[in-house]
């Protein structure tokens, strides 16, 4: 079933807050790796997409696993994406490398980012590690049973404007995890929303254009528009 979702509004957004940095590291750390960082700090939400649905999973899914393969250049990523009702929209690996421990912590990141309605990253940071015995306690709730598998960062929420709850949780983990898994799925839905905002500009230049030569054609059927001089009738 497909779900489209109101498109307006300019809740969440706040790119003057935040930057999108490539960087490359030297080559003792990879070849070329991605990182996302933002002007503030990492407590910021994720960029607002204009809609999702299943469609916009899948190109999500697919972006990502296009970035990872081409600028980070690391194997052993697995990369989720499922609605707010925990249903499965899209799920694939950049190698055949992954174990059943990638399984675990991502049904565990995500599932706890939906539940308590907030990143692994934050989360993570509220309950510390697992090993420390002081800490085993309060754990214990984020903790699938009988794996003793810890939480670990890289699932973050997925917003759509004008929509004030999560719809859908985008997860990324990794054969080996790293820090930069929660800076990598911010980048992802970043580099989505934008295109999605240019792809809803055109579209919607393209509305304008058209209704305004219908109704000149209606007015002076010999009339007619040419190059971009609809653009003058757009406001």
């Amino acid at each position: 079933m497909r779900t489209n979702f109101i498109k307006c509004s300019n809740l969440f957004q706040s790119k003057s807050r935040r930057t999108c940095i490539l960087t490359k590291m030297s080559r003792k750390e990879g070849s070329k790796i991605l990182e996302y960082s933002e002007t503030c700090n990492l407590t910021l939400g994720p960029d607002p997409l204009v809609k999702f649905d299943v469609d916009d999973a899948f190109n999500l899914g697919i972006m990502a696993r296009s970035l990872i393969l081409e600028k980070i250049r690391e194997d052993g990523y697995v990369i989720e994406i499922c609605s707010a009702d925990d249903h499965c929209l899209f799920r694939c690996c950049t190698s055949s490398d992954t174990t059943v421990g990638n399984d675990w912590r991502l049904e565990l990141k995500r599932q706890a980012a939906l539940k308590h309605r907030n990143s692994s990253f934050e989360l993570q940071k509220r309950i510390g590690s697992y090993m420390n015995s002081k800490l085993i306690k309060s754990t214990r709730a984020y903790l699938l049973e009988n794996k003793h598998t810890v939480i670990t960062e890289g699932a973050v929420l997925i917003f759509v404007k004008g929509v004030s709850f999560p719809v859908g949780c985008f997860a990324i983990d990794k054969r080996d995890p790293c820090f930069r898994i929660e800076h990598i799925a911010k980048y992802c839905l970043y580099r989505y929303s934008q295109e999605q905002l240019q792809k809803q500009e055109q579209k919607l230049e393209l509305e304008i254009s058209k209704r305004v030569e219908e109704k000149l054609k209606l007015d002076n059927p010999i009339q007619k528009i040419d190059g971009e001089a609809w653009k003058l009738f757009k406001e």
